[in-house]
């Protein structure tokens, strides 16, 4: 993976990588971008031929604990790897590469932004100082078929190609449409989360942005501002990917209504691996997967806190993931922390409690659980643009799930035949061969032959 816009000035660190068979790819030592470069084209001659393909991404792939976004980038990587020449770069932000010419930078595209009345959201504008959008295109090779963007962060970079490669294919991949984010943190009263960022921003920032007055105007100033740059990104782009069919229904309507609108909206939910299942056994319990940095995990994991509390629920629940709040535990529950693999948590007796206050996107968790034939429960939030037809832990109605908590053994059946479905329907919606070959589809590349 290539970093741009390093500390030393216009200087570039590149980490060359050695391909595993999974598709995970293995850093180096740093070496110059020349020798880099180099390598990559010795790389090409030896391998089968295939188009040559650009990726930026927003953040580390490797080395970083993982969650769902991380995953869905590893599978796109991976999709891709065996049938092209891949070269990964990382566009810095103020926020995980902060230094002084950086921050300078970043304010004065923001302060460019507003000037030229079409003002950027603080999320694109930390990824935005002008030196370091230069040296990323200018690293980009002009004969590449086709550049990967991760998320609409990237939009100085988008800008920039357009205007420097105007017959450049440009793929933007969104993930989530971000301004039925905000809209929906909005309606809900909840400030903006940093998400992976958290941890790196400044302890005063942390606070401004999390606060409930200062962070429900920022929400506010990021929903206007999304919507208005999704806007441009449907002018600029030749395909948008968004995970949800519901985020792709409204990105649609948008569309209908912005001139000059030239980009194709693809829906590719995220891809799971089916695990070996093990058969529900007695005694149970109750798990939720997440860090509580993230709004929509903080919102359930306060609920199901205050759940044990109020109903006195003897059931253990345990809430994996890291957990950056000190807040009191009530009886039965547990903080188990980040763990290197979920083979560590679906044991056959782990049944996943979460429902959802927040809409928006596909809860790649619930994916996961399924995916280790463990049941999922859940509410209509939970389960959003997941077609999983009548099934039986969809619960809306509290004491409906109290009774389930209070005697999840005696639930058994139940609980298993809802695992089953569950499992079955990842199986159709979510196999990582439909998967690939999507985005192979979308990026131009031939599937390789078996």
């Amino acid at each position: 993976m290539v970093h741009l816009g390093a500390e030393q000035g216009m200087g570039a660190i590149v980490d060359t990588k050695a391909a595993r068979a999974d598709g995970v790819e293995q850093a180096r030592a740093p070496t110059s971008l020349g020798a880099a470069a180099g390598a990559r084209m010795s790389e090409a001659g030896r391998k089968a031929s295939g188009p040559k393909l650009a990726l930026v991404w927003t953040r580390n792939l490797d080395g970083e604990p993982m969650a769902g976004r991380l995953r869905v980038a590893h599978a796109i990587r991976a999709a891709l790897k065996p049938c092209a020449e891949l070269m990964s770069f990382r566009l810095p932000s103020v926020v995980t590469d902060r230094n002084l010419r950086r921050i300078i930078g970043a304010g004065l595209a923001l302060a460019g932004s507003w000037l030229r009345g079409q003002p950027l959201p603080i999320q694109c504008a930390i990824f935005a100082a002008g030196r370091d959008l230069r040296a990323m295109s200018k690293a980009i090779p002009e004969d590449v078929e086709t550049v990967y963007l991760d998320g609409i962060r990237c939009y100085g970079l988008l800008r920039l190609l357009r205007r420097q490669r105007p017959n450049q294919r440009i793929v933007v991949d969104f993930d989530d449409l971000m301004s039925r984010r905000m809209e929906l943190l909005l309606a809900a009263g909840e400030p903006l989360s940093p998400g992976y960022m958290t941890q790196r921003l400044p302890p005063f920032l942390r606070r401004l942005a999390t606060s409930s007055a200062i962070g429900r105007t920022i929400v506010l100033y990021e929903y206007l501002t999304l919507k208005a740059l999704e806007r441009k990104v449907l002018t600029l782009a030749d395909t948008i990917v968004l995970l949800s069919s519901e985020d792709a229904a409204a990105l649609d309507a948008i569309r209908a209504l912005t001139p000059g609108a030239r980009a194709e909206i693809a829906t590719v939910p995220p891809s799971v691996d089916l695990a070996e299942a093990k058969r529900m056994t007695e005694p149970l319990r109750f798990i939720f997967v997440g860090t509580d940095a993230l709004t929509q995990n903080r919102l359930t994991i306060d609920y199901l806190l205050d759940l044990w509390r109020r109903r006195n629920i003897a059931a253990p629940l345990a809430i994996f993931g890291h957990q950056v709040r000190g807040v009191s535990l009530p009886p039965n529950v547990t903080t188990p922390g980040y763990v290197n693999s979920l083979d560590e948590i679906y044991d056959g007796r782990s049944v996943m409690l979460t429902p959802s206050f927040l809409r928006g996107g596909i809860k790649t968790k619930v994916l996961e659980a399924f995916s280790f034939g463990a049941p999922v429960i859940g509410n209509n939030q939970t389960f959003e643009s997941m077609p999983v037809g009548a099934y039986p832990l969809r619960i809306n109605d509290e004491p409906e799930l109290v009774a389930i908590l209070r005697d999840p053994d005696g639930h058994l059946a139940m609980l298993q035949a809802a695992a089953d479905q569950g499992r079955a329907y990842v199986q159709s919606h979510h196999a990582p061969a439909v998967f690939a070959g999507r985005w192979r589809q979308l990026m131009g590349v031939p599937t390789p032959a078996e």
